[in-house]
């Protein structure tokens, strides 16, 4: 689908930020085994919701792959079906297709434990290589209750050509509406908040701008997630899209959790989007169509959600505000 077109759509929103806001020390979740970064990077960096601020790696010329650890302890351990890496590299660098793997025990060589099979919706691959740099983002058949992970980032035959760089990492379960939303209700925005204009006592207008677009630098491989890495800046597409909606007559048992009270997992989007972002504090990836793959029909935004409307015996309808963030 193109144009934003709507059918059912898809929220990906991240367990990391969401471990770490209920008072999970992220030091304790996330660990670089195996590579090294650069003078100023941190790996905690990859889940600050800041894709623009990329976190490098030493690895020009280096033909040692990179494994990023995750430890969920003893929580609840999460349910993951896919995985997003935001402005990378990976095509400059000479990354072969990543690995999102679990184990039984803690990671301690790339090899270790067992790789999921990634579906790729984004972000080609082409042989075993990332035909472009950008966003790319995957998805594998659901895997629950498994306390160690990893997403090993390997090398081409030749080795890294270049300092793997990446803006964001996303790792979590993926929510599908079951239904599209009320056509008449789907209000689009393109809003340059960042431009304030003033009139003069005599009547003249002046405008300044604060920012009209995220500042990515002027390379064409680092820019706002799904705006076009390989486009040059220049005619990059700027401001901020911002999408409002109605999802109307929607089953409660689709919506809601049928006992908050209980640890039992439900399919719920309270449970799977809501609770994930805690509202507007962590921003997700969005779609309109779950069957996308356009990158530019792709959001990395915030999720405001409405009060639900009970509109017949056990229905709901809400509105939702989805808006681009960088």
């Amino acid at each position: 689908m193109s144009y934003q077109r709507f059918l059912k759509p898809a929220f990906y929103p991240s367990y990391i930020p969401f471990y770490v806001s209920r008072g999970n020390a992220i030091s304790s979740l996330v660990s670089l085994h195996a590579g090294t970064l650069n003078t100023g990077s941190s790996i905690y960096e990859l889940f600050d919701a800041r894709p623009l601020s990329r976190v490098s790696f030493d690895t020009g010329g280096s033909g040692t792959d990179l494994l990023i650890r995750f430890d969920f302890g003893s929580l609840v351990n999460p349910v993951f079906n896919f995985v997003a890496i935001l402005n990378h590299n990976f095509n400059t660098a000479g990354v072969a297709q990543i690995q999102v793997r679990h184990h039984t025990s803690a990671f301690t060589s790339v090899s270790d434990g067992t790789a999921v099979t990634l579906t790729t919706k984004i972000g080609a691959v082409s042989g075993s290589n990332y035909a472009t740099d950008g966003d790319t983002l995957s998805v594998f058949t659901e895997v629950s209750d498994k306390r160690y992970w990893a997403i090993v980032i390997p090398n081409d035959s030749l080795g890294f050509a270049a300092d793997v760089e990446i803006g964001q990492i996303l790792l979590g379960r993926y929510h599908i509406a079951s239904a599209g939303p009320d056509v008449q209700s789907i209000r689009r925005s393109l809003l340059h908040d960042g431009v304030e204009t003033e009139q003069s006592i005599g009547g003249h207008s002046f405008a300044r701008a604060a920012y009209i677009a995220p500042q990515g630098g002027t390379s064409k491989t680092q820019a706002q997630p799904f705006h076009g890495q390989e486009t040059e800046q220049i005619v990059r597409a700027g401001g901020r899209r911002r999408i409002k909606y109605r999802q109307h007559f929607m089953l409660d048992t689709e919506v809601v959790k049928s006992d908050i009270a209980t640890a039992t997992r439900s399919d719920s989007f309270e449970e799977n989007v809501q609770q994930m972002t805690c509202g507007e504090l962590h921003p997700l990836i969005w779609v309109p169509d779950s069957s996308s793959a356009t990158p530019g029909d792709y959001m990395f935004a915030r999720l405001s959600v409405g009060d639900k409307d009970q509109v017949a015996f056990n229905v709901l309808s809400y509105d939702l505000t989805v808006t681009e963030v960088w």
